[in-house]
């Protein structure tokens, strides 16, 4: 069995232990742990703020890094990074939490949206 840590700010460790008590789980880290091998993802939001976050140890089994460590290759990530992302996805439900790979995605597609609106803008003012 390896050992995984990762930060907190003190809100999401709130919501952590509120989480998993709402969830049945007696620890933080078994609710983490649940939670990050959940391979289906829903986009949130992660809120950034100046805290420091707070260290937050997990204990995982090989079987569960090799699958934390797969969806951290998947996404070009370290695996305490997808590990937190994982946490704030299950304690964040209602906002929006997307990978570094999907932002720059979203960028190009508004970037070509911008686009196709000047030139529809052009076409309608009769310049081209």
């Amino acid at each position: 069995m390896k050992m995984i840590a990762f930060r907190l700010s003190d809100d999401e460790l709130k919501f952590a232990e509120h989480n998993a008590i709402l969830s049945g789980f007696t620890s933080i880290n078994a609710f983490a742990k649940h939670n990050v091998l959940n391979i289906e993802t829903k986009p949130v939001n992660i809120p950034v703020n100046n805290e420091p976050a707070k260290l937050v140890s997990v204990r995982l089994y090989p079987h569960e890094i090799e699958l934390v460590k797969r969806n951290a290759a998947l996404h070009g990530m370290s695996m305490s990074r997808e590990i937190a992302i994982r946490v704030r996805q299950s304690l964040l439900k209602t906002e929006v939490c997307l990978y570094p790979d999907e932002v720059k995605e979203l960028k190009k597609l508004s970037t070509a949206v911008d686009r196709v609106g000047r030139n529809i803008h052009f076409i309608i003012k009769g310049e081209r």
